[in-house]
């Protein structure tokens, strides 16, 4: 973490002229400001990136402007990098991007002087003569400088240029010293921790913004208080000398060998002349006699705070100031502070009197009570008061102010002190709450103002009259302190009853446009007034912005929490006339929010007349506020104000409105207690999986308001729980009711923003109830927009009867066949629920009693949907199968039946889990003859192999089932893995009629171990024939191809599934854990359904010494116990045998302990570890749980988890898991069929597979040759030859992220790092890239790569170019110059050249290993090894 000392520096008696407020200060006067920032080794990538941040958070506070303020920005290290002057970017939002644009510079070097001299001769005479502007210097180093030139005296020619310097520690290894000597020590600096100073920069503003200095006059010395001691009176002695000393007070911690925690102690860095020495204040305990007091003047006026708090007050008070040795540093603080209460008062004999009395351990009434009568007398007097030092007796203090109280107090003058104090009390004999339970009994009010940390708060509050003390934490900001309150509690006035304290920040948008009649202008202005006096400002309270609008919006007032500020701004608000232009208000407001505001809780509130002239501009603005946290609360004043508009804007469930600007108390009530909820909306949580939903929504005009703002609703917090995207969740909406209209389809609307406008803006329209055209609609929508491996809802909102209930069945009917979820939501209590519950799938129906309650529904369907994305593992899941299926397209069937068998064969696929290592599907037709349409081999996902199946032709002949039975098996023979289920399945309308026997064919396939699956349509089939040839005896008998149409072609799917995976044994050095984190009774069903798992499992495994070993941890009094790894079969079920169970929650992060432990102390060379965590309930220790894993995975250890549905949450099992190794079974009897997945996935681990680029963290782009050269055929090669290289890496948003780019003539870049974030969908959208022809621009491609990793969100994750080509670059940009200064950044650069027509000089050049990867030419390519170039780029990675 960067540390930014708190550095005071005190220089003696420094005289300052004039302090200015903060915000008119910096944004009046124009500067220059030239930015210095060490990006040397020495400063962490972290450090450098918060510093980069801090910048930025400081540059906000100017205007950025070419007639304002100007910036220039450096960086050095090694080297200076001088990113801009200033003249270069001239607005805010391009400054900061070119900010955040900065690189670090790097190098051992640190060349600070360099960067001085650089500023000296380039950057200062570039800036405008100090007659107009302010110069200066901000300089972010930890003071290194490797150079020879002297920082020193470049920083002293720098300022007598007219240049400020102001100097930033940041780092770990500062040198004080050196950044001492080249500030411009002539003003107060101080700085906060650094996480502070990056959230909130006001203290660097601060001081170049308020503070403007005048030379100081010539002093001999300089004393140091002692600010440690606690009980003896402390005093400066003063030296004579011939030397101007200065000397700076730093306060740090400084760890103690006796404690733990450190002490705080002081270091004083004294500089004589040109020398610095570092000394240490010295711990005193008894007094030092004074020779010589110290003058210090204060060095702040006071802050601007309203007049009339105390006006016609007849008031006596008195301020008892701290002014221990302690308070040493912020002295002056303490000072200004008390003029800013002194300035709320009105100071006269008839009114307010005042008095000071300054306390240690000695009492000094510096100003009697009434002794002065003129308010800018006392505070100047004030200003001018010395610190006491020594230690802190408040009982004295509190004692004497009562005595002048008793002797010059008026009577029926109200009577206040003001207390100020920093620590507890020393006195050895007195209590301060007692004597100041003595002054509340003499009738004057005690008010305590508490400084800094080390107050004893109990103690504070039993002195206050108040509920409590006035706490100000942070000293350094004592002067800026809000002073309203107080002024009017030391007034003893009765505070004005605010309806809200809340802390937040609400921009209040007033409507100024032609809408607004002029004799509703005025009451409108006062509602908006008296809605902002019911809430309590101040900088830890609410504070207001104003927004104007009409054809324009404009901010009237940043956000303040001075009312008269506010109030005034509001008075002042002119009726402009013009459009209703909300969406520019919202659209600022939302700018404001984002540059100014920094509270918890963000809210608009929207006073309108009137209807926004751009109605979907306005919804987009106002989700963007609601996506960024800002709430809106719409009030419309006026018979204008369109109730449906201001109830979309609104993020609560109703506006509010009025018919007339008269005021009314409850519609400010109501508005204001809405507004000043401070529990911010939580948003529904994500569903981790993803899917496509088709919302289906009954538009007839009987539903009332209330209704369509339900549906509306429920709509918008589904969309709320989805990741959207092309790849991810998509959404459809499809409306009816005399018409069907589809708003959009699945692949049209790819963002929240654009679903989020189509949803609010729905409406009613007719009176009809056409379900079944809705849903007609849907399932086409569906296959138009087709895509494999995810789940398919349909969520449909209505409250009564579709027109035509048979048709709607039906067609719900076929959806269900076609594998999508219909879930029912009711609009209310009377809904024909027994209809709908049919309609619908098994327990998809939700009723909604009462539509103005809905909540709880809302997470129903939210649950149902993430449930159903979920549970599409259905028994096609994971499997590994080989598939023909055999289609027949003779005569008798004709081209329509032959595309409804097509149809039906594509839903099959669809149920597949279609993937190279896992079902792999291939086509044969037959009529006379058998055809081969799609080679098993292709490799295709489902959809693409769907594509394939709608190519087929039709081609008339007779019907050789027993032929196209024989060649599908042998060809399953020939190209089917070994080891892995082969089905075939046949569909015909008719009997055999050439060719071998059906019956022979299908026995060879039987004893070849091959399941048949027979489909029959129609009436010309041959039943004994279909019954016959299927493995099961029974043929699937559809009657027509229309009921093929209907049939439920999942039934086939699961048929083909159900067969037994034949598992993998698996030979290989390997550890092997599991954990059994249950609660369940060792006698359990569940408890025996875990351990035969896990038994089963073990048995694919060879378990001997030189093979796998395996061990499990049991749950024993608390704590998991392993007894070691088992190196036979036999040894490892009797430790199942002997296992327990916890009773009192499952453990798993003392499991992994435990398995870490376990895996070092027993470990094997060249052994892979892995660890499985079997789980039927919700984690006990999660946060250990998690960092445990991690620490596993960073280890190399693969861990999966396989958890019980509805009983784990599916978050935390994935985050425990490596990537996709995270099951889930809907119950543990279920375990069984996923023993060949996991044996393969577990064999794959314990062979070593992937070890190379398992958990790695990488940035993978590739730039692919489309030249002509090439072409379409070999295009395919050069894909599959990528695809080949990603397969073992694993690819997802927190390993390795994939990129690809083409080029021919130009380069384009086919998808970015972060569109895809899983493996097949990227492999997926790899295989869809077109072929494009042209010339080879291996430079451009370069460049294009080089653009997309640097825009890359991981900064630090290694990133590496893989560059395939068949020839020499023809492009105008050199690759050589651009893999060169690609090489600099540290990316990396492998090189695949294909065939003799490349330059291999060329190649060599580009690579960064100087060789490349050489291949005889495309035929080659297909079957090339691609293990060592995925190795190549995986060591590049590193582990996460």
């Amino acid at each position: 973490m960067i540390l930014i000392w708190s550095c005071l520096i005190v220089v003696a008696c420094i005289n300052f002229e004039v302090i200015l407020a903060l915000d008119q200060r910096c944004i009046g006067k124009p500067r220059d400001i030239a930015v210095i920032l060490d990006s040397s080794s020495s400063i962490t990538n972290g450090e450098f990136q918060s510093s980069l941040i801090a910048i930025n958070q400081f540059l906000s506070f100017f205007l950025i402007m070419p007639n304002n303020t100007r910036v220039s920005f450096m960086g050095y290290g090694d080297t200076l990098k001088t990113e801009f002057l200033f003249t270069k970017h001239t607005s805010s939002p391009t400054l900061n991007f070119a900010v955040r644009l900065h690189r670090k510079v790097g190098g051992d070097s640190s060349v600070l002087g360099r960067a001085l001299n650089s500023t000296l001769y380039d950057i200062v005479p570039e800036m405008r003569p100090t007659s107009e502007i302010d110069r200066i210097l901000l300089i972010l180093s930890d003071g290194s400088n490797t150079d020879e030139l002297s920082v020193k005296d470049l920083a002293t020619k720098i300022q007598e240029k007219g240049v400020t310097i102001y100097t930033v520690a940041i780092g770990s290894n500062l040198n004080i010293p050196l950044l001492l000597s080249i500030s411009s020590k002539k003003n107060v600096v101080m700085f906060p921790e650094f996480q502070t100073m990056r959230g909130d920069s006001e203290n660097l503003v601060s001081v170049i913004c308020v503070v403007k200095y005048t030379k100081p006059p010539s002093r001999e010395t300089i004393s140091i208080p002692d600010i440690t001691s606690s009980s003896a009176t402390v005093r400066n002695t003063t030296t004579a000398t011939s030397k101007q000393t200065e000397t700076t007070i730093i306060r740090t911690t400084i760890p103690d060998k006796t404690t733990s925690t450190g002490k705080k102690t002081d270091i004083a860095y004294t500089s004589q002349s040109s020398s610095i020495q570092k000394t240490s204040v010295k711990q005193t305990t008894k007094s030092i006699p004074v020779e010589t007091k110290r003058t210090t003047t204060s060095n702040y006026i006071e802050i601007s705070t309203p007049d009339q708090n105390c006006n016609n007050q007849q008031l006596d008070l008195i301020f008892v100031l701290d002014a221990s040795s302690s308070l040493a540093l912020y002295w002056d603080q303490e000072l200004a502070f008390t003029n800013n209460v002194i300035k709320s008062l009105q100071i006269d004999i008839k009114f307010s009197q005042v008095g000071v009395l300054i306390y240690s351990d000695i009492l000094e009434m510096s100003l009697p009570l009434g002794s002065k009568q003129n308010k800018t007398e006392i505070q100047k007097f004030v200003s001018k008061l010395e610190l006491l030092e020594g230690a802190t007796f408040i009982s004295n203090a509190l004692r004497r102010s009562g005595e002048e109280f008793i002797s010059k107090g008026r009577e029926g003058a109200k009577k206040t002190v003001i207390l100020v104090t920093d620590g507890a009390d020393n006195s050895p004999t007195m209590k301060p709450e007692v004597e100041a339970e003595k002054l509340k009994k003499m009738g004057i009010r005690v008010i305590v103002i508490g400084l800094g940390l080390s107050v004893i708060k109990d103690q504070l509050n039993k002195m206050s009259s108040t509920e409590t003390y006035y706490p100000i934490e942070d000293m350094s900001k004592m002067a800026l302190f809000d002073t309203t309150d107080l002024a009017q509690d030391a007034c003893q006035i009765p505070k004005p009853k605010r309806i809200c304290s809340a802390k937040l920040d609400i921009a209040l948008i007033v409507d100024c446009s032609s809408q607004v009649q002029l004799h509703e202008w005025v009451n409108q202005l006062l509602f908006a007034k008296r809605f902002i006096e019911q809430f309590e400002l101040g900088i830890n309270k609410t504070r207001f912005s104003l927004v104007s609008f009409a054809n324009e919006a404009v901010v009237e007032e940043e956000f303040t929490h001075i009312y008269d500020d506010i109030l005034k701004k509001v008075e002042s608000l002119k009726h402009v006339g013009g459009f209703t232009r909300i969406d520019k208000a919202l659209n600022i407001a939302s700018r404001s929010f984002y540059l100014k505001s920094k509270n918890s809780k963000r809210l608009v509130v929207l006073l309108t007349n009137g209807l926004s002239m751009e109605r979907v501009q306005t919804i987009q603005a106002a989700y963007d506020l609601q996506e960024s946290g800002v709430d809106i609360v719409t009030i419309g004043l006026g018979d204008k104000a369109d109730r449906e508009e201001l109830k979309i804007l609104s993020t609560f469930p109703n506006p509010f409105l009025r018919q007339d600007f008269k005021e009314e108390k409850s519609l400010l009530e109501k508005s204001v207690k809405v507004s000043c909820k401070t529990t911010p909306a939580i948003k529904p949580q994500t569903c981790s999986s993803n899917g496509d939903i088709i919302f289906v929504v009954d538009k007839s005009t009987d539903n009332t308001n209330e209704i369509w703002d339900g549906i509306r609703s429920l709509m918008l917090t589904t969309l709320q729980s989805l990741n959207i995207s092309r790849t991810t969740s998509r959404i459809s909406i499809i409306d009816y009711s005399d018409e069907t209209t589809t708003e959009f389809r699945l692949d049209e609307a790819f963002t929240k923003r654009d679903i989020y406008v189509a949803i609010k803006q729905l409406r009613s329209n007719g009176n009809g109830g056409d379900l079944n055209t809705a849903l007609n609609r849907a399932r086409q929508v569906f296959k138009i927009d087709y895509r494999a491996d995810v789940a398919k809802i349909v969520v449909l909102f209505t409250d009564k009867l579709p027109t035509n209930q048979k048709d709607s069945l039906s067609e719900a009917e076929i959806l269900k066949g076609d594998g999508v979820k219909i879930i029912f939501v009711g609009l209310s209590k009377n809904s024909p629920y027994n209809f709908y519950e049919n309609l619908a799938s098994k327990k998809s129906s939700i009723k909604i009693e009462n539509i103005n309650k809905i909540d709880k529904n809302k997470e129903q369907i939210k649950n149902m949907i993430c449930d159903a994305f979920k549970q599409r593992q259905d028994e096609c899941t994971m499997k590994k199968l080989d598939v023909i299926v055999t289609i027949d397209k003779s005569t008798s069937l004709g081209p329509e039946n032959f595309q409804i068998e097509l149809d039906f064969v594509n839903r099959i696929v669809q149920n597949l889990d279609l993937r190279k290592d896992r079902t792999r599907i291939g086509i044969f037709t037959f009529n006379s003859e058998v055809y081969l349409n799609v080679p098993i081999d292709s490799n295709f996902e489902n959809a693409d192999m769907q594509k394939e199946i709608n190519k087929i032709p039709f081609i008339e002949g007779n019907t050789a089932i027993g032929w196209a039975i024989g060649n599908a098996t042998d060809y399953l023979f020939t190209k089917g893995r070994e080891d892995v289920p082969k089905v075939l399945v046949v569909l015909t309308d008719g009997a055999n009629d050439i060719g071998e026997s059906p019956q022979i064919s299908a026995v060879k396939a039987k004893l070849g171990g091959i399941k048949i699956i027979s489909v029959g349509v129609g009436q010309q089939i041959s039943e004994k024939e279909l019954n016959d040839i299927a493995s099961s005896g029974e043929f699937y008998n559809v009657k027509t191809f229309t009921d093929l149409e209907k049939f439920n072609a999942k039934t086939i799917s699961n048929e083909a599934c159900q067969i037994p995976q034949k598992p993998t044994i698996c030979k290989a050095a390997g550890d092997l854990i599991f954990v059994m984190g249950s609660s369940a009774n060792k006698t359990s069903e569940r408890f025996k359904q875990m351990s035969d798992f896990m038994k089963s499992l073990t048995k694919l495994t060879v378990v001997d010494k030189e093979n796998t070993r395996v061990a499990i941890l049991k749950f024993n009094r608390g704590n998991y116990i392993d007894s070691g790894f088992k190196e036979d079969y036999k040894n490892f079920e009797s430790s199942i045998e002997d296992m327990t169970t916890s009773t009192n929650g499952v453990f798993i992060g003392k499991a992994l302990t435990s398995a870490r432990v376990l895996f070092k102390s027993d470990t094997r060379k060249n052994a892979t570890k892995t660890v499985i965590i079997i789980i039927d309930g919700e984690i006990t220790d999660r946060n250990e749980t998690f960092e445990e894993a991690n620490l596993l995975k960073k280890d190399g250890i693969k861990v999966f988890t396989i958890g019980l549905t509805g009983k784990t949450s599916e978050s935390d099992l994935k985050s425990v898991a490596s990537p996709d190794k995270a099951l889930f079974v809907d119950n543990f009897s279920n375990l069984q069929r996923y023993n060949a997945y996991i044996s393969s996935e577990l064999c794959d681990v314990i062979k070593g597979t992937n070890k190379e680029c398992s958990t790695k963290q990488l940035d993978l782009m590739f730039a692919l040759d489309s030249s002509s050269s090439i072409g379409p055929d070999y295009w395919q090669t050069e894909l599959d030859f990528v695809e080949r290289i990603v397969r073992d890496m694993d690819i997802n948003a927190n390993f390795t992220k994939v990129g690809v780019v083409t080029f021919n003539t130009d380069a384009r870049k086919e998808f970015g790092l972060d569109q895809f974030t899983e493996k097949y969908a990227m492999i997926s959208a790899v295989k869809r890239i077109i072929f494009d022809d042209g010339a080879t621009d291996i430079g451009e491609a370069l460049r294009e790569c080089k653009n997309e990793l640097l825009n890359s969100t991981r900064k630090e994750v290694p990133k590496v170019i893989v560059l395939v080509t068949d020839g020499v670059s023809t492009g105008g940009l050199s690759p050589e110059l651009e893999s060169t200064l690609i090489k600099k950044l540290g990316i990396k650069i492998i090189v695949i050249g294909i065939g003799d027509s490349t330059s291999p000089s060329q190649l060599k050049i580009l690579s960064s290993s100087g060789t490349f990867y050489r291949i005889l030419d495309f035929k080659t390519l297909k079957d090339y090894d691609t293990t060592f170039i995925t190795r190549e780029s995986c060591k590049a990675g590193k582990k996460a």
